[in-house]
This record gives structure tokens, C-alpha cells and sequence, in this order.
């Protein structure tokens, strides 16, 4: 008895173990090779005026580096639709001049998520905004003292520090 259920169990795992080759063998045929030549396209390059350098890869998506805009390099990564989805670089004009920013866009094109460094002392700030492009979180290092913050809106529209304001 001990026998039969010994060989069952062997002939089980050989069962399993070719069907798990098939499937492996399609997956990869199927899915694996073809996603990997996607990948390993080299993608369409165009280059416009200005330093503006357009890449398109096998996904339909697009990249975008400004090499010389305004004296400041820029990185633009688009969807598949063409919309904006996030930033990197620095400004470049003003007090903000060569300071550092990266921006993440919602589906409708909206900056949601700014992350930069600000003032003098070129202090972190992260920026959470609304759907209508309004500040609603502010946090960091203030740009003098270096003292961290909180700042919110509150319920009546006004910015609170979460860690100086008490309701």
C-alpha cells in the first residue's frame, strides 16, 4: 500500500513538473521574449531647436531632455497619451535660479507632488496641491533657520503649522 502511494506521489510531481514546463515554455515565448525586445529597442530619437532632445521607446511613451533651457537642463517623462506625468531639473530664473525640483503630474496633466529645495540655505520643501492646483501640505526646513514644519490647509481656507498652531 505504502508502495502505491509513494509512486502516485512520484508520478504527481512529474505531472505537475511538465505541465509547469509548458506554461513556463508559453509565458516566456509569449510574453517574456516580446517585452524584452521592447525593452532592448533602441529608442526614437529626435532632436528639435534649443537642445530639446525627444525619446520614444517601443511602449509609445516619451522622454524629453532640455539640454540648455534658460542655462538649465530639464527632464520630462510623458504617458502614453502624450500627457505630462512628471519633472526634474532646476529654475532658472529669479531667486530660485539653479535650484532643484521634481514634479509629479496627475492623469489630467496637474501638478500634484512638488519636491524642491528652496531659499538661501537650499532647503528641502515637499508640496502636496489639490486638483485645482492649490497648496494643501506644505512641509520641510524653513529657508533661514532650518527649523522643520508643517503647514495645512485648514478647514476655513487658511495655512496652520501642525507643529506651532493649536487649534
Amino acid at each position: 500500500m505504502n508502495n502505491v502511494i509513494v509512486f502516485s506521489q512520484i508520478i504527481n510531481i512529474f505531472v505537475v513538473a511538465f505541465l509547469g514546463g509548458i506554461f513556463g515554455a508559453w509565458f516566456f515565448d509569449n510574453f517574456i521574449d516580446k517585452t524584452a525586445d521592447l525593452i532592448n529597442t533602441k529608442p526614437a530619437h529626435t532632436k528639435t531647436s534649443n537642445n530639446v532632445h525627444n525619446y520614444y521607446n517601443g511602449f509609445k511613451n516619451r522622454t524629453v531632455f532640455i539640454g540648455s533651457h534658460e542655462n538649465n537642463g530639464g527632464l520630462f517623462l510623458f504617458d502614453e497619451n502624450g500627457g505630462l506625468r512628471a519633472q526634474m531639473g532646476s529654475y532658472s530664473v529669479g531667486n530660485e535660479k539653479g535650484q532643484s525640483l521634481f514634479g509629479l503630474n496627475d492623469r489630467k496633466e496637474n501638478l500634484r507632488l512638488l519636491n524642491r529645495l528652496y531659499g538661501p540655505n537650499d532647503v528641502p520643501t515637499v508640496i502636496l496641491k489639490d486638483s485645482n492646483g492649490q497648496d494643501q501640505i506644505v512641509f520641510g526646513l524653513d529657508a533661514v533657520s532650518e527649523e522643520p514644519y508643517f503647514h495645512y490647509r485648514h478647514h476655513d481656507g487658511s495655512m496652520k503649522n501642525l507643529i506651532t498652531d493649536s487649534e
